[in-house]
């Protein structure tokens, strides 16, 4: 039975991660699938890092890495974890769609959007997350989406951690018009390059609450790949909007120069 195959029957529950490109995401992939050393330098590394600007094989750049894992290495917390490239352009859409389709995760239980302790709003994070938004259908994304801060450095402490996730996670439902929407945020030392006890600790705790919530998640199923459009996604929606109000213009404008002669006559009614 080949990769697919595996993945297709296998029954488990999608926890896909999006984010900017170096935001640590296959990182964070493989901590989470491998976490069994305090060196992760000696771990087996089943993601590779994705790249926008990577042919990858054949000259064709691979979308995402989709593995089936054991979170922490328990056989009791089976999971496909899907790590995405950090691309900015919805003209992928449909074939990343298709290809979640024919890999068997057709439907994605947690969408984990990375960041990591420098993030920011940054436009190409929203465009990135708009990908989503029109694969999913915007409502059932937001509903199952979840916050990750992979930290980079050992050096803050939970309290500036608690305040970062905050404050992104304000900024950024503001951003996205979903101001409703409270986000589960969750903190993890993927790129940390030794973790001392404690921090051992506070990833593992922090790895199955990430579970838990896949677990009880009913997901969101991709859209109809032939329903996809582009023009529904950049800027959340804006190009298919302003498309809509440059049409109603037009036509008012000709609506106006067709019936000039009897609009002068109800002007003239007025006067």
């Amino acid at each position: 039975m080949n990769v697919d195959n595996r993945i297709q029957r296998s029954g488990r529950k999608k926890l896909l991660l999006l984010g900017e490109s170096g935001c640590g995401k296959s990182a964070l992939c493989n901590a989470l699938s491998q976490h069994t050393s305090h060196n992760h330098n000696q771990q087996r590394k089943l993601f590779h890092e994705l790249s926008s600007d990577d042919p990858g094989l054949g000259g064709k750049r691979e979308p995402a890495n989709i593995v089936n894992v054991n979170i922490l290495g328990k056989e009791e917390s089976p999971v496909t974890l899907i790590d995405t490239v950090g691309q900015d352009s919805i003209d992928g859409a449909k074939d990343f769609a298709a290809l979640l389709q024919r890999k068997g995760c057709g439907r994605v239980h947690i969408f984990g959007i990375v960041i990591d302790s420098l993030a920011r709003v940054r436009p190409s994070l929203i465009k990135n997350i708009s990908i989503f938004e029109v694969i999913f259908g915007k409502g059932h994304f937001w509903l199952n989406a979840v916050l990750i801060l992979n930290k980079s450095s050992q050096t803050s402490n939970d309290s500036s951690d608690e305040t970062l996730l905050k404050q992104f996670s304000s900024g950024l439902t503001k951003r996205c018009q979903i101001p409703h929407v409270e986000l589960n945020t969750f903190i993890l030392h993927a790129k940390c390059n030794n973790l001392v006890d404690d921090e051992q600790k506070q990833f593992k705790h922090a790895a199955k609450q990430l579970l838990n919530v896949t677990f009880r998640s009913s997901g969101a199923h991709v859209t109809s790949v032939n329903s996809i459009n582009p023009t529904q996604s950049n800027e959340h929606g804006y190009s298919y909007r302003r498309l809509i109000g440059v049409t109603f213009v037009a036509a008012a404008g000709l609506a106006a120069y067709h019936y000039r002669e009897k609009i002068k006559g109800w002007i003239s009614n007025f006067k």
